[in-house]
């Protein structure tokens, strides 16, 4: 009887040494290992085992045989400003000055997390490399939209306008995984002095003001969207 109590206590010890043990393993691999994806982010990992979208949870990242790649969820502001000399130019050669903004975001869906992540990686997690990167793409919806009309059209076509614009820059940013949340364009004037020499660099030549399109044109007020610092 008491060979069968000793028995019975060295499996008890056992067990609970293994299951101990296999506690502290189970806690060091998940603290070293599992990677969560924080709020507002999301993450690709790739490498062995495949490429696995994370967006909600967490899932295992074995160092050395996978890879992760953080992509930010959140909202980001991309204004593009052209006044005096480097205005834009509308059809008749006069020069416009504008004010823009479009509020991007990665797509919260794999697809366009997973096309983000190829394509900006971890500059989506920075509004200034997100600003370097989108606003010449902004820039040039806005070049082509003013270029196509005089100053008279745009007047006289303005909603025509915004959904074109809305329309391109949805297609300049899809490409990397991004959605347009919002399009503001909430300045677009002649520019007031007569003669204006504009930048040659930007492809802009010289033109003059005609006094009877010295208004500007509000086309949209900016919605309050939270945008990652």
């Amino acid at each position: 009887m008491d060979r069968i109590m000793e028995i019975l206590w060295e499996v008890m010890v056992n067990g609970i040494i293994i299951i101990a043990g296999g506690t502290v393993l189970i806690t060091f691999v998940c603290a070293n290992y599992f990677k969560k994806a924080s709020s507002g982010t999301a993450f690709v990992r790739t490498g062995a085992a495949g490429t696995l979208v994370v967006c909600d949870g967490g899932a295992m990242v074995l160092p050395l045989y996978q890879e992760v790649t953080p992509v930010g969820l959140g909202c980001h502001k991309i204004s593009v400003c052209r006044l005096g000399r480097e205005a834009f130019l509308d059809r008749d050669g006069m020069p416009i000055e504008a004010d823009i903004h479009a509020y991007v975001r990665v797509q919260p869906e794999i697809g366009g997390i997973l096309s983000a992540s190829r394509t900006l990686g971890s500059l989506t997690m920075d509004n200034d490399s997100m600003l370097r990167i989108m606003s010449p793409r902004v820039a040039s919806v806005l070049r082509e939209a003013i270029a196509s009309r005089t100053w008279k059209e745009i007047q006289n076509s303005q909603d025509a306008m915004k959904e074109e614009m809305r329309d391109k820059t949805q297609e300049a940013v899809g490409c990397n995984g991004l959605v347009l949340d919002y399009l503001a364009l909430t300045t677009l004037r002649p520019v007031k002095s007569r003669e204006v020499t504009t930048s040659a660099e930007n492809g802009h030549a010289n033109g003059a003001v005609n006094p009877e399109f010295e208004g500007g044109l509000t086309l949209a007020t900016p919605k309050k969207i939270k945008v990652r610092g």
